[in-house]
This record gives structure tokens, sequence and C-alpha cells, in this order.
């Protein structure tokens, strides 16, 4: 019977339940071959990989139907066939490694070789009837037998499947391992190791009567290999693919016309920037509307095959929303050097003129206020003293600067203390423009300097007096309550002046002497102005500044702890203090905390006066506790920059060491805004200083970020009520319910809380009423030195904890 009638005769064929996984097998290999080489047409390695999986599926296919055979010879037939597929599975194998690794290097005469031993086992399996042996009936069903010939078949499988492991392997070696080349060649090592097992399906072709699994491995291989291509997307490239990938994956816009300006290819990144579908543009005319954004200048020098580069046009989408494109175009030349299409380079600059443009402003305003910076009010001032050296006029300065607010932004946080910034501006804008009116309001410049420094350049003046009433208004205005957020602030400023040209001919001393008068203000407490005194300046000795005059009350002994007792509201009786800082100062008395505090911590004196604070307060605590007094702790506030001091564990230890004093009698103070800046270096530092044994609480507590989420993560033991919470309480139900709340919050999160500036009864017995175990203020007693306070604790006894 013929060969073809033969194979095609149902009646050769019986159901094998064996035969069915190697035709899904089949399927599966060729499918996955089809998806690769058309995800990647025109790579080798995509299309190698298909011709290998063609391969492997002629072998499952032709060895499946062998399985289905109830004849011999149409056994012997198939198995031939199939043989058409495994004769050159290992050259294919090969050659797919060599394109993925990208190495033929001294391999060419083995792949040739390769090529001509695969046809030259194909065409034996076909043609000639001894290169296999009958097959033999075995309980899965037919199986070729082997021949002297086809053993030939083995060695030649297990070199190229050996080289081509080597060339995975060596790839692997010399990539770093946690590269992407060291990743996917270690896969393909797995893949093809896991492939190389398909070799045991040729065992029972040998008498061994072990069912041919072979293609377990094998499509296990094929599937861990299509993964690896599909994921790395490996390619090798050819002149076409090349030419594809680029259209597609450059950054630009492309757009190719044709002779007569027809839009003919356009890729995506186009499509995407200009909203359009291709339908829209492929095969269309480039519309007049566009052409006509050229001159015709530039539309007949491109048409004579002149480039254009980097021309800008804007460019409206369909949807109303405009553009600004950056294009180039280019000529593609035909024979005789005939223009025979054109190709567009399209660029979306929009972000690009925006960034330029911010920059710009950058470069001469404040990003946070959009006043005039520096370099914008230097330029404006220069420009003005020249007029005004003309027309024989006064120009003057007004140097400005907000009294604490470095405390402000600390306590409320830095989003707030812009805000501030913003609200203040805004108030000296408004004052020069009421203050000045005509052309003067529109000449005169409000800059801002930096941080919370402003200046103000006041133009063409007759007299200093304009200047005082311009000067007056602003520090009332700033002084007037802002709220912000929910919160009222007051702030005040210190505001120095300089007039031209008795106190400068230049803009850099009129600047330099009007931060020197506002300087003076500062030294004296703030909210206020002072005009430059050129007598004073010039004398060599000049009063000693708040800050050195507090470095050396730290030196000589000026500075001194008061103790305020902390107190059960239920029973009066005092269960812990709180050490505060006092100075008093030889030559002007007593210096308010709020005057020096913020100074010590912009100077950095905080440290050496936190170190000294933590030293006297623990030796009081222990001199108090070998004298009997049944204080629990001693409670120091720490600032925000002596916490993220790197040494504040150790000087606590120290401390504590020094005074012979357990760490669970000393409470430690921290303000919200401190808990919440740098968070690692915070919970490492709490920690350290919960595991010393130390206790934690959090000072002023609803006045800045108030986040149950820090409560949570950080070792809290208490919070302290701001006190402008409970002052109000009675007379703002707000405060009230903020406070219960509060006193809630901490119970819910079992944290003690303590309220702060207890004044009133109606306070006290608010805050027990609401759960509020502690309090401390003026209603019990006002911050005393230590041996005052143990005199005022004997004097009520029942003030001492039993």
């Amino acid at each position: 019977m013929h060969l073809s009638a033969r194979l095609l005769d149902t009646a050769s064929y019986a159901y094998n339940p064996y035969a069915l996984p190697l035709f899904v097998c089949a399927f599966i290999a060729l499918a996955l071959g089809f998806v690769i080489v058309i995800r990647d047409r025109g790579s080798r390695v995509g299309l190698i990989h298909f011709v290998e999986t063609i391969a492997i599926g002629i072998w499952f296919v032709g060895f499946g139907f062998a399985y289905l055979a109830t004849d011999v010879s149409v056994a012997d037939d198939w198995f031939r066939i199939g043989y058409l597929g495994v004769a050159f599975i290992p050259v294919l194998t090969l050659q797919f490694a060599c394109s993925v690794v990208g190495v033929r290097a001294g391999l060419n005469g083995l792949l040739w070789f390769g090529w001509v031993a695969a046809i030259g086992f194909a065409a034996a399996a076909l043609f000639i009837p001894a290169f296999l042996g009958t097959p033999y009936h075995y309980w899965w069903g037919y199986y070729v037998r082997s021949t002297f010939y086809s053993a030939l078949y083995i060695p030649f499988i297990l070199v190229f499947f050996a080289v081509a492991l080597r060339q995975f392997h060596r790839r692997y070696r010399s990539a770093h391992p946690s590269s992407n080349a060291g990743r996917w060649t270690k896969l393909f090592l797995i893949s093809f190791s896991l492939g190389s097992l398909g070799m045991f399906d040729l065992v029972p072709s040998f008498g061994v009567p072990l069912y041919p699994f072979g293609y377990i491995p094998t499509i296990s291989g094929i599937l861990f290999a299509a993964y690896i291509t599909l994921r790395h997307r490996l390619m090798d490239i050819t002149p076409e693919f090349a030419a594809r990938q680029i259209v597609e994956t450059v950054s630009d816009g492309l757009l190719l016309l044709d002779r007569e300006g027809v839009m003919r290819v356009a890729n995506e990144t186009l499509l995407n920037m200009i909203r359009l579908p291709k339908e829209a543009i492929i095969g269309k005319v480039i519309p007049a509307h566009l052409r006509k954004l050229l001159s015709r200048q530039e539309l007949g020098s491109i048409q004579a095959g002149v480039p254009m580069h980097n021309r800008e046009i804007e460019y409206q989408r369909h949807d109303g929303s405009m553009m600004i494109l950056s294009f180039a175009v280019s000529v593609i030349r035909g024979p005789g050097h005939r223009v025979d299409a054109y190709v567009c380079a399209v660029r979306d600059v929009t972000e690009q003129k925006r960034t330029d443009q911010r920059v710009r402003f950058l470069a001469y305003y404040d990003n946070l206020t959009g006043l005039p910076n520096r370099q914008q009010f230097q330029d404006r001032l220069r420009s003005a003293l020249t007029r005004a050296a003309k027309h024989q006029r006064q120009v003057a300065l007004l140097f400005l600067d907000l009294d604490r607010f470095k405390r402000i932004n600390d306590t409320l946080g830095h989003a707030l203390g812009d805000a501030l910034l913003q609200a203040v501006a805004g108030r000296i804008i408004n004052c020069v423009r009421k203050m000045r009116t005509g052309n003067h309001a529109g000449e005169d410049t409000v800059a801002r300097l930096g941080g919370d420094e402003f200046i103000v350049g006041l133009y063409d003046l007759e007299c200093q007096d304009d200047a005082t009433r311009v000067a007056e208004r602003i520090l009332a205005s700033i002084a007037d309550p802002m709220r912000l957020d929910q919160q009222e602030i007051t702030v005040t400023a210190s505001l120095g002046i300089s007039i031209f040209p008795e106190d400068g001919a230049d803009a850099e001393t009129l600047l330099k002497n009007a931060d020197v008068a506002m300087y003076r203000v500062k030294e004296l407490g703030g909210n206020d102005l002072f005009f430059y005194d050129r007598s004073r300046s010039a004398k060599p000795v000049h009063q000693p500044s708040l800050e050195h005059r507090l470095r050396s009350a730290l030196e000589n002994g000026h500075l001194s702890l008061h103790y305020q007792p902390v107190v059960a509201t239920h029973t009066g009786q005092t269960v812990s203090v709180e050490a505060l800082l006092r100075w008093h100062d030889p030559e002007h008395g007593p210096v308010s905390p709020d005057r020096f505090i913020a100074i010590a911590e912009e100077s950095g004196l905080i440290l050496p006066i936190g170190m000294w604070v933590l030293q006297q307060a623990c030796a009081q605590a222990r001199a108090w506790q070998d004298a009997g007094m049944p204080f629990s702790q001693v409670a120091v506030n720490v600032s925000a920059r002596q916490f993220h001091d790197r040494d504040l564990v150790g000087s606590v230890r120290d401390a504590l060491d020094a005074a012979g004093l357990k760490a669970d009698r000393l409470d430690l103070e921290l303000t919200e805004c401190t808990v919440m800046q740098d968070t690692l270096h915070t919970r490492r530092t709490l920690e350290d200083l919960r595991a010393m044994g130390a206790r934690l609480s959090i000072d002023d507590f609803g006045t800045g970020y108030s986040s149950l989420g820090y409560l949570r993560r950080f070792p809290i033991d208490a919070l302290k009520i701001d006190r402008s919470f409970v002052h109000d309480i009675g007379t703002a139900r707000d405060n009230g319910a903020i406070v219960a709340a509060i006193v809630a919050l901490a119970r819910s999160l079992k944290i003690g809380v303590i309220g702060e500036g207890v004044e009133t009864e109606e306070q006290r017995a608010f805050l027990q009423l609401h759960g509020c175990k502690l309090a401390q203020g003026y209603y019990y007693c006002q911050p005393l030195p230590a041996t005052e306070l143990v005199t005022w604790l004997q004097a009520h006894p029942e003030r001492l904890a039993q």
C-alpha cells in the first residue's frame, strides 16, 4: 500500500491514552514558538526558537501516532517521520544558545557539521530502511529499535547539548550574579539541563521496557525557555527588527511623509503625544492648519531638501489643551538625489518650557512667598539708588525679622511655619500699598531674603517720617493675631531701618546697616523698630548681645533651676516635680525664658545648657531622695536640638551615674514636633532611653502633630495637655472638648496624662471630672527654687504624698 494511504487508513490506529500527552505537548510547544516569533518579529532568537519548537512538535506528533498504530509498518513510518524532528533538535539547541549568548567564535565549524549531520540523520531515517530497526511492541505501544547507525545519534546529541550548556555556563560565569544577564543565563542553564533529560525517551530503543517519558522534561524545558525569552525580551538585532524597534521605542515622536505630504508612518509615541488614533493620520495629507505654522520660506527650504532643526510651535489638541512641540525635519533621498520622503522627529517640550520658566522665576523670586529674592531686590535697589542720587531723594531699607520664629516652627510644624511666612508677606505688601500712594507703591519692593527675614525698599522718599509710618504700620499688622489651620497664632517682629544717603551710598552698605539696626531691636526684646545709629555703630565697644550674655551666664553660674510640683487632682498631693530653667542677669535682672530659650536653640548653647540642667536636676532629685522627700520623679525638658544630638543617651546616663540616681526617677519631656522628625533616630533614641529605665512624656500635647501613629509606635509614658487648652476651659467650649478628648485618648492607649497651666478651681475640677489624675500650675504652686519648694511643702503637709 502506498505510504500516504497507509498512514491515512483509520483502521491502522486504535485509541491509546499514552499517546495523548504527546499531542498536548506538541500543541503547547508550537503555540509557545508561535507567540515568541510573532512578538519579536525579525529577531533571530525568536525565529530559531520557533524552528526548534517545530522540530519538537514533529517528534511528539510522529511518536504519538506511532503509539496509536496497530500495524508495525504504520508505526515504523511514523517513527521515521518523528526522527525528522529529532535529528535537528541538537543543532538547533546549540544555535539558539549561540544567538542568545551572542558568541559564536570557534563554533562555526561545529554548527556547520551539526547541520550536515542533522540532514544526514533525517535523510537516513526517511530513505534507508536499515537506519532504524523494526519497532517492538511494548505495553504502551510500538517503539522503534535502535541500530548501530541510529545509535550514532546518541553522541551527536550529547556533544551539542554539552556545548550549548557550556555556552550558558561561560556567560553566567562572566556576568555579575545580580545582573540581568546573570539571572537569565542561570535560568537557561536550569532550563536546558532539564530539557536534556528528554534523552531518556530513547531508552526503550535499546530494549529497556521503560515508558518513554522524555516528553515531560522536554516540554518543561521548552516552557521554561519560553518564559525566560518572554520575561527578559531576549533578542538579537536584524535590520528589519532594529528599524521597527527604533521607530516604536524611541522617546521622540516620529512621522514619515511621502513626497506629496501624505503621512505614511507614525509611532505610538507621536500618537500618544497628540492624542489621535492611527487611522486619523495614516494615509492623510498633513492638515493645512499645521502647514500654516511654518512660513513659506521654511516650507520651501524643506521641499528643497534642507533639514530643519529645533523648530518650536504651539499645538492645540482636539480636546483644546495646548502644548509646545519641538520638531526637526530631515529628508530621505532616492535615485538621482531626488527627495522621496520626509522624516519628522517631534518632541513635547511643554514641561521643559515650564521648568525653564520656573528656573528663571526661582533665580529672581522666592519660591514660598512669590516675593523678589535677594538678587532681584539688590538689582532693583541699585537702580533706585541711581535715580535717588540723580534727583536728590531718599531711599529707606526696612530689614525685618520675626521674633522667635524658630520656636514657632519647631512647635507647630514646618507646614504651618511656611503658611505663617506667606501670611506675613501678604501683610507687609498690603501695608506698603496702603501707606504709599501713586507711583510710589508700584516702585517700592518687598522681598524675602530667606528664612524669616524680609526687606522692604521704599524709594523716592521726601523725608524719614515716611519710612517710620510704613514701619509702624507693618509691625502693628504683623502683631495682629492670625488664624492658620484652625489655630490662632500671634507673632511679632524686629525691624531695622537704614536711610540713603546718610547710612550708606551703596546697596551692600545699606543692607548691612539695616541688619545691624534690626539686631539692636532683637537684643532689647524685639517687637520694635530702630533706625541705624552711625555714632553708636562707630564705637569700638558694643553692648553685649543676648547670646553673649547667655553664654556668660552659663559660665558664671547665673542660671538656676526652679521646680513646680505635679499634683494629684483628687487628693492635692505632690507626686513629682518639673525642673524649669531660670536666668537672673546681674545687670538686667530676670530674663524671660521666652527670650533666651530661642536664642539658646539657634546658637547651639542649648546643648551645654541642657546637659547642665540634666546634671543639676538629677543631683537635686538624689538630694531630696536622701532627705526622705516622697517625690517619685523629677521631669526635665529636652529641646529638639538636644534630642537629635547623637550623645543624648550617653549624656542622660552620665548625669544619672554622677548623681547616683536611678533612671526611673527621671522623666524626660519632649515636644510632638521633636519626636516626629527623623523617625528612625527617634525610635532608636526613645527605645534606648526606655531600656535605661527613664520615663518619656510629650510636652505641650495638642499644639503639634497630635498623630495617633507615633503614640502607638513610640514608647511614650505620658501626655502633658498644653496650657492654652486648659486656660480656656469653661470659656471656650471647643477647648473643653479637646481636653476631654485628649484624656480619653490617653486612657485608651494606657498612657498617663497631665494638665498644665491650671490656675483655677474650675479647671482643676474639670480635669478631675474627665479622668485627668495629675495637674500642675499656679493654682497649686508657682515654680520655686529647691529650698523654697521644700519650705512650701513643709508648710502644706497635705501636699506631701505618703
